[in-house]
């Protein structure tokens, strides 16, 4: 199927099949190409932000892996409860390659698997909200491309929307952007919602680093999309309704009012990590550097103190045992007759030691 898009104020026109190719005799859409080049960047930014959560790419494939399962279940899960008059057999419901998506069911099928998967690691479901919000919003901004190819998600020229109130539009045909789609007139919507997204993703980046709890930078997507859809989708002639009222502007309202107060309030009752978690592995890092740094110290006085043990056992050995050697025995000399020499008295000793004769020693005495 071909689509005519032109912008007749701006002399553009476009033609654009919807079939990209066919692989194994499957038509490959254009359109989900431009879903999954969105899905990819939208983790590699991820990829890119995850070390000021400190959250480690593992988990970042994780919450890719169910985040996309889920989001793709509960936007086909969302619009088909919203269509069921659409569906007339059951084995339908699961053609999703003849379309029937809803960004708000793949919003709350990724933020349940979010959810599921954060609680599985202990890891803060909010800061986990925080990481993924610009990157769902990149998704949008390009994605949005994709109903431009296929001719679809536009905006009524003549009429305005507004909680069930209709107002009468005049001169929506003269402004320079208007398109004509098959040669109808309508509005870009899809251009008015990537360039909604693509200012709010630049300024919640500028912001990012500078958030006060765990959960603001969630607030903030919340509140700036769903003040933009709001509006966008009084002009859609495609919405799904309750009752009298388009769900996804409704949908849009209560984003902004919870995010906004989720915004401004949220620092009373949500904190903020006291230090992001790359930060405190580095400091955990430092911790054992410096560990590290002492053991040499630590090893030297303990060598030290094993040497000076060494010498002090040395000393003892080498120290002589008086008690336990043995005194060698006195010699005695033996006469020829067999008696023992008479030992000098001291009295002869004394009289050696002055020279004098014993003898006259004796007279004196």
């Amino acid at each position: 199927m071909e689509n005519l898009i032109s912008f007749p104020n701006l002399g553009i026109d476009l033609t654009f099949k919807e079939t990209a190719f066919k692989l194994f005799g499957r038509s490959i859409y254009w359109y989900a190409i431009i879903m999954t080049v969105s899905i990819i960047l939208g983790v590699v930014y991820v990829m890119l932000r995850r070390k000021f959560e400190g959250i480690s790419s593992d988990d970042v494939i994780d919450y890719a892996i169910f985040g996309i399962i889920l989001g793709i279940v509960g936007a086909r899960l969302y619009y088909v409860l919203t269509s069921l008059d659409r569906y007339k057999d059951f084995w339908s419901v699961f053609k999703i390659w003849e379309g029937g998506l809803a960004f708000y069911g793949s919003l709350i099928g990724g933020a349940l698997a979010v959810f599921l998967v954060s609680r599985r690691k202990k890891q803060s479901t909010l800061k986990l909200f925080d990481l993924i919000s610009p990157a769902m919003m990149l998704g949008q901004i390009i994605g949005r491309w994709g109903n431009f190819i296929n001719g679809e998600a536009y905006g009524s020229v003549e009429q305005y929307e507004f909680f069930g109130k209709v107002f009468n539009v005049n001169g929506a045909k003269n402004l320079p952007w208007v398109m004509t789609v098959n040669g109808e007139y309508a509005q870009p919507t899809f251009l008015y919602e990537s360039l909604w997204n693509l200012v709010g993703f630049i300024l919640i980046n500028i912001f990012y680093k500078k958030k006060k709890f765990n959960g603001q930078i969630f607030a903030a997507y919340m509140a700036w999309y769903g003040f933009g859809r709001m509006f966008i989708e009084g002009m859609r002639t495609d919405s799904l309704y309750v009752g009298p009222i388009k769900i996804s502007q409704l949908l849009g309202a209560i984003f902004f009012i919870g995010g906004t107060a989720l915004f401004f309030t949220g620092k009373k009752f949500l904190k903020l990590d006291p230090k992001p978690a790359p930060a405190e592995a580095e400091k955990e890092s430092a911790d054992v550097v410096t560990v590290e740094e002492k053991k040499p110290d630590e090893a030297e006085k303990e060598t030290e103190d094993a040497a000076d043990r060494a010498e002090e056992e040395k000393e003892t050995n080498e120290k002589p045992e008086d008690d336990t050697e043995e005194k060698p025995e006195e010699i005695t000399e033996e006469k020829p007759d067999g008696e023992p020499e008479e030992k000098p008295s001291e009295e002869d000793e004394t009289a050696a030691d002055s020279g004098a004769d014993p003898e006259e020693t004796e007279e004196k005495a």
